[in-house]
């Protein structure tokens, strides 16, 4: 709940957003439906499971949501434990198909990102770089128009949902990553629109605890990297 009061006191600020809340579980929490009633941020709130599938039913849910009501504007994945600057909602507004932008506590550097030379990605600042697009679900944007292009061999599968009787799966299986449902509608990383200045700026942050300040795990970063010059 603390996660989730975090997040709506950023959504709360921020205009012409409506927010999709999808549960694991096999019924709503009836605190938490309370909770964002009050809120007075526009929202539904659903659940699917439980699944303990790292969340990629209840993507499918929103997913098909989003397409089914032929909905508009810019679709993000913002995990509850995400710690999110206000600023990264104005720059995904400029996005005209799929952008892309840095996510912190990511990565051998602690931040995950492109490389970026004159406009264009050359590879990836990131752990785990044996794939297409090294992008965390946090890390992307996109224009829920997308979701229209997709064709229905792709979307192939069903499964209950509480507000109709069956949804497309985008993603397919709890291993399926964000590469791969990214490379069902971008072909090559000349495709992706690079936000929040070419990606040299920082406006997310995966799994940031309550409590965690961004000053001190700067300071840390920075004392791992002396020690280690010193060392060499």
């Amino acid at each position: 709940m603390a996660y989730m009061q975090r997040c709506m006191r950023l959504f709360a600020r921020v205009e012409k957003l409506f927010w999709i809340v999808v549960e694991d579980a096999a019924a709503i929490d009836d605190v938490l439906s309370e909770t964002l009633r009050t809120s007075r941020i526009d929202h539904v709130y659903f659940h699917v499971g439980p699944t303990g599938d790292g969340g990629n039913s209840q993507k499918n849910l929103a997913f098909s949501y989003i397409r089914d009501k032929k909905m508009e504007g810019i679709v993000y994945c913002a995990d509850d434990d995400n710690w999110l600057d206000g600023r990264l909602f104005n720059e995904i507004r400029k996005i005209k198909r799929v952008g892309i932008f840095p996510v912190g506590n990511l990565g051998p550097h602690g931040i995950e990102k492109p490389i970026v030379k004159n406009g264009k990605v050359y590879g990836w600042d990131a752990d785990w770089k044996e794939r297409k697009f090294c992008v965390d679900w946090g890390g992307f944007a996109f224009n829920a128009a997308v979701l229209q292009e997709l064709s229905d061999p792709i979307l192939k599968g069903c499964t209950e949902i509480p507000y109709q009787k069956k949804s497309h799966q985008f993603l397919m299986s709890r291993m399926e990553t964000e590469t791969q449902f990214l490379e069902k509608f971008v072909h090559s990383v000349d495709d992706l629109e690079l936000l929040c200045d070419q990606c040299s700026k920082c406006y997310v942050w995966h799994n940031h605890f309550i409590g965690q300040h961004l000053w001190l795990i700067r300071l840390k970063r920075w004392r791992k990297k002396l020690i280690n010059i010193l060392v060499k």
